[in-house]
């Protein structure tokens, strides 16, 4: 019993981590490239418009992120570690560090 539960619990956080993998996966180096690239040659007008375009992306995929976590804490908690509903309400908290985490 004890190991099942320490294997639903590694998965889960293995596949909420994942989730954050998204946000580090090269783009927002790809984007500084771009960046330093048009700021080079003097287009700091297109630097920020594709910082801008940038951000709303980060915001989007943390809003999706964020209410997925929230509405899905019920569904996943029970079977994946031994608390049950008194881990709920923790992960639904926790849902908006992810939203501020996509944004930064």
């Amino acid at each position: 019993m004890g190991r099942k539960r320490t294997v639903s619990l590694l998965w889960g956080t293995i596949s909420m981590l994942g989730s954050f993998l998204v946000s580090t996966a090269g783009v927002p180096v790809a984007v500084a490239k771009q960046v330093a690239k048009y700021n080079t040659i003097d287009k700091e007008e297109h630097s920020f418009a594709l910082i801008r375009e940038f951000l709303k992306f980060m915001l989007v995929l943390g809003l999706i992120f964020a209410v997925i976590m929230y509405l899905m804490a019920p569904v996943f908690l029970p079977s994946m570690s031994g608390g049950g509903a008194d881990l709920i309400p923790v992960m639904q908290s926790l849902s908006w560090a992810v939203l501020i985490f996509f944004r930064l």
